[in-house]
């Protein structure tokens, strides 16, 4: 089980493998406070899910974005258009591996993502999140169109917002942060968006 650190806060992101134990556990379990707590872990896990950031295991190709990726202390997931790293604590025989959403190892190698967060020529924006999570397919943001679900993940992990040219992006004072690629849209797609400025 993966801990990350968000702050003072403290999140359990299970894999597949480790969701079907902690299922298996909460039917045995007879202690109501023990089930409870077992209960509660699945849903912030969950919520905290980086496999969301992985390119799904259906497409071919890129099997190297197909997991999460571990490295000095960072868990990393992305699937091309969205980038999250987050500060962690791991067993250390993970160090340097791609881990599937099955648990396994994935041998390949990972993206160079270091230089994506030297980011230049930013400004401040602000999103209403209320409209992105009330957004079916696509947001508006700072005259860009970005993924609604992709910015539905992300919204749970961090609170300020940057915006550039081509993305809109968050880091934070421990490294870790978020990239996530502007869409283009037809006109047709543009007019099923959301305005979430």
């Amino acid at each position: 089980m993966l801990l990350c650190h968000m702050g003072i806060q403290k999140i359990n992101i299970m894999n597949k493998k480790e969701k079907k134990l902690v299922l298996k556990a909460i039917s045995l379990c007879e202690n109501t406070e023990a089930k409870k707590l077992l209960e509660e872990a699945l849903i912030v896990s969950d919520k905290m899910d980086l496999y969301k950031f992985c390119t799904p295991r259906k497409h071919l190709g890129r099997e190297n974005l197909k997991g999460v990726y571990y490295k000095d202390g960072y868990a990393v997931a992305t699937d091309g258009y969205v980038l999250v790293k987050l500060k962690t604590e791991y067993d250390e025989s993970l160090e340097g591996k791609i881990i599937g959403k099955d648990g396994n190892v994935i041998k390949e190698r990972y993206v160079n993502y270091d230089h994506i967060f030297e980011i230049e020529n930013y400004h401040d924006v602000s999103i209403n999140w209320n409209k992105v999570l009330s957004a079916e397919l696509y947001c508006e943001i700072a005259g860009n169109y970005y993924d609604a679900k992709k910015l539905k993940n992300i919204h749970t992990l961090f609170n300020k917002i940057y915006s550039t040219l081509d993305s809109i992006f968050s880091k934070n004072e421990d490294g870790s942060g978020f990239v996530l690629m502007k869409m283009i849209l037809s006109d047709e797609d543009k007019r099923k968006s959301v305005d979430c400025n």
